[in-house]
C-alpha cells in the first residue's frame, strides 16, 4: 500500500524550508499592488509571507531579493500558490509564492544565503 497515494495530505516540496527574514520588494498585476515584505521562510522554491491584502491564488508577482550583506538583489518571478487567513489575525494572510523563473546562479546564491552555519541544526 502506497501511504502517500492514500494520504490526504503529504508534503510535495523539493527544498527544504528555512526559517528566515528576508526583504524583497514586490509587484503584481492583477490585482496591481507593491511594497515591501519580510519572509517567514524561504526555499529554492519558493517564499511564504505575512500580508494585510488577500492575493488571489494564480497571480504573479515580480521581486528582488535582498540577502544580507549582498550589495545587489535577486530578481525572479513567481506564483501566488497559497493565501490563507492567519489563525490568531483574521486580517492578515500568509502567502505562498512559488518560484517560476529564478537563474540558477541566484538560486544557488539564495540557497548558499539560507544554509549558513547557525542553520543546519536544522538538519540535524
Amino acid at each position: 500500500m502506497d501511504v502517500k497515494a492514500n494520504s490526504r495530505h503529504y508534503d510535495r516540496r523539493r527544498h527544504a524550508r528555512v526559517v528566515k527574514d528576508i526583504f524583497a520588494v514586490y509587484a503584481t498585476e492583477e490585482p496591481f499592488l507593491e511594497g515591501l515584505l519580510t519572509t517567514e521562510n524561504v526555499s529554492g522554491s519558493g517564499i511564504l509571507f505575512r500580508s494585510q491584502e488577500a492575493l488571489p491564488v494564480g497571480s504573479l508577482m515580480n521581486l528582488n531579493i535582498h540577502l544580507p550583506d549582498q550589495m545587489n538583489p535577486i530578481p525572479c518571478e513567481g506564483r501566488v500558490v497559497r493565501a490563507e487567513t492567519v489563525k490568531n489575525d483574521p486580517s492578515s494572510f500568509n502567502i505562498g509564492v512559488s518560484f517560476t523563473r529564478i537563474a540558477d546562479a541566484d538560486k544557488k546564491q539564495l540557497l548558499r544565503n539560507l544554509l549558513t552555519q547557525d542553520d543546519l541544526y536544522l538538519f540535524i
